[in-house]
């Protein structure tokens, strides 16, 4: 295995206010993540105990489409509460996602405290708003795509360049039971030979694609520009 690998935690933790006061609504937040690696764990500041929360990974800043990850039936009480992700999430240096906790009240402060995202309510975008979260990215200290194995059992996979306009490398490509490529709306636009190394994307319209990797009991999703 890889081993060596380092938690990296991206926070805001003030919050000093709350919007609705049931437990009903889906509140987000979206953060840049600041090294490659695996999201294991979310924690999040609630005005409000929930119960039978979904938690959703999105791939940018936004919370419609074709989440990358959820994990329903998730109950909590109030205050600072942690999520452990029963599969970790393979994230991307520099990429934003957006971590969403349905039936649930996250406080937020009200200004812009952390300049890599911004608070979700509901379908409303605050962008001048930070909830108060925390993530946590489990870095693979090993080059990513020599079939090292990182300490949650997820073979690494990288794909260069990107953005990209004529053709795309996969390296840890090798290592995989099947590959699709999706547009931002989750349809299939290209079905990729598995263990591919390299796709040739100069017929694709260009705009965001995704890249899903199903390596084992892993779907690892890498977003991905086409111009």
């Amino acid at each position: 295995g890889g081993g060596g690998g380092a938690t990296i935690t991206i926070e805001q933790t003030s919050g000093p206010f709350r919007l609705g006061f049931l437990s009903t609504d889906d509140f987000g937040q979206s953060f840049t993540a600041t090294a490659s690696g695996v999201l294991n764990q979310v924690d999040f500041l609630l005005a409000a105990s929930t119960s039978n929360s979904t938690l959703h990974v999105f791939a940018g800043n936004t919370v419609s489409g074709t989440p990358i990850y959820s994990q329903s039936g998730i109950s909590t009480g109030s205050g600072w509460q942690s999520i452990a992700l029963s599969t970790p999430v393979a994230l991307s240096n520099g990429q934003v996602y957006t971590v969403q906790l349905t039936n649930s009240s996250v406080k937020y402060t009200g200004s812009n405290a952390y300049a890599g995202g911004s608070y979700w309510y509901n379908s409303i975008n605050y962008t001048v708003f930070d909830g108060a979260f925390r993530v946590y990215i489990e870095t693979n200290a090993a080059r990513p795509g020599v079939s090292s194995t990182d300490l949650l059992g997820v073979v690494a996979f990288e794909v260069y360049p990107n953005p990209a306009s004529d053709r795309l490398f996969i390296m840890g490509g090798e290592q995989a039971q099947a590959i699709r490529l999706l547009d931002i709306m989750g349809r299939e636009v290209m079905m990729v030979p598995p263990h591919a190394t390299e796709i040739k994307v100069s017929h694709l319209q260009p705009g965001i694609y995704l890249l899903q990797v199903t390596q084992g009991s892993q779907v690892l999703t890498q977003r991905i520009s086409i111009r």
